[in-house]
């Protein structure tokens, strides 16, 4: 065997068992970058006897690059060529199995120290230079630093399979460090807790009253479930078989212009209240009214931003269904959100459906699940939070935010 520089031109391909070459970016990037080029040598068989006078045997994904950036020599191990068959799969296999990468914490490390010696002998030395330098992108070079910082802090971090695994257990832990740190503050202010009556924050009486006397920009978080479309005196009858009957007749019609006359009185006063960094979620029906409320909370942009696609709640147990000869039983329930310019969520990147089962023994007829909306307080709000609920119903979510020791106030007619 022995090492020559020769024109890629001249190596020919044979059926190989590597069949999916996978993103050669990276590569071609580093063959691209003079100060690098080719790191590794291929391995090829002498075949003076073929219209091309080497055979590849290992490296083809190099050998593709090499092709592709336009690079007209190329350093190769030259195998002789009475190398048999055997041992020339045997080449391919064994250079393919004993490749390894370096882990990715390693690779952040690595990047760290290029960049540290780069810029102690150039103080004006940039991400974008080691990019560069590296053929890599800037967003690539400046993520490894900031894990690089990271792992020193934290190095369990590298027990993560990747570093994508690593950066959500990150977030993890600085959402964490940040609700002890806030717990901390609150257990400081009062030391002495004290049991709270919770009848203290619901207040009966009107909304579009109650709401007046809020100071501006004092509110967290807007949990705004109102009746849409719902009458209670059909739900409380005792023959509930023409409820479904009943509301496909009327179809609503009833409740639109009083559904849409409060909405539009109500959602200025919310945008009042709310923090330049709160959040309001809205729940709503797939009817006609559905639309009607997306319409009504883009009115306001670009004061109060609304995600086109909704929250959703998906019930482990099916509600009960009054027309169950002609329609299917219902499994979900939707809200829209919305957040002032500065809102940004506490669990990053959640997924938008919150699971939780309807309750056996509700007192109201449209009744979310503590549990439902603890999971939904948390996915917006740290400890501490005031959260407004200006259609209480039975007071579920005031229970969850105080016990997730957040500041609850709720206002309902009775």
């Amino acid at each position: 065997m022995e090492a020559k520089i020769i024109d890629p031109a001249d190596i020919w391909l044979a059926k190989r068992a590597r069949k999916e070459l996978g993103d050669l970016s990276s590569i071609k990037r580093s063959m691209s970058n003079e100060r690098i080029g080719q790191i590794q040598s291929l391995a090829v068989v002498s075949t003076p006897d073929k219209p091309k006078p080497y055979k590849l045997l290992a490296g083809g994904r190099r050998f593709k690059s090499l092709l592709d950036v336009g690079i007209t020599e190329v350093l190769v191990r030259v195998y002789p060529e009475d190398t048999d068959g055997e041992t020339q799969k045997a080449i391919e296999l064994i250079e393919n199995m004993a490749r390894q990468d370096l882990e990715w914490h390693e690779r952040c490390a690595l990047t760290a120290e290029i960049h540290a010696l780069q810029t102690e002998l150039n103080k004006d030395w940039s991400q974008a230079q080691t990019a560069k330098h590296l053929g890599m992108s800037t967003a690539t070079i400046s993520r490894d630093l900031e894990m690089s910082k990271s792992l020193e802090v934290v190095p369990e971090l590298k027990d993560c399979k990747t570093q994508k695994d690593a950066l959500g257990l990150q977030e993890k832990l600085i959402e964490q460090q940040l609700k002890n740190q806030l717990l901390e503050m609150l257990n400081a202010e009062d030391s002495e807790v004290d049991v709270v009556d919770p009848r203290t924050f619901y207040l009966v009486g009107d909304s579009l009253k109650l709401i007046k006397d809020v100071p501006d920009s004092s509110i967290d978080f807007i949990d705004l479930d109102p009746d849409y479309g719902v009458d209670i005196d059909i739900m409380d009858r005792k023959d509930r078989s023409t409820v479904t009957e009943e509301f496909n007749r009327r179809s609503y019609r009833e409740h639109k212009d009083d559904y849409v006359e409060m909405m539009t009185a109500l959602l200025p006063e919310c945008l009042r209240v709310l923090k330049p960094t709160g959040w309001m979620i809205v729940w709503h029906s797939m009817s006609a009214t559905g639309a009607v409320t997306m319409r009504i909370l883009c009115s306001h942009y670009p004061k109060l931003i609304t995600q086109i696609v909704p929250g959703m709640w998906l019930k482990n147990n099916i509600s009960r269904n009054f027309n169950a000869d002609t329609t299917l039983g219902k499994k979900w329930e939707p809200f829209f959100y919305s957040r002032k310019e500065k809102g940004v969520l506490i669990k990053r990147g959640r997924p938008n459906v919150f699971v939780a089962d309807i309750p056996t023994d509700r007192i109201h007829p449209t009744e979310k699940p503590k549990t439902l909306m603890k999971d939904i307080l948390e996915t917006f709000c740290l400890p501490g939070a005031k959260v407004l609920v200006p259609f209480a119903g039975s007071g579920n979510t005031l229970l969850a935010a105080h016990e997730l020791m957040m500041e609850p106030l709720g206002f309902d007619l009775s």
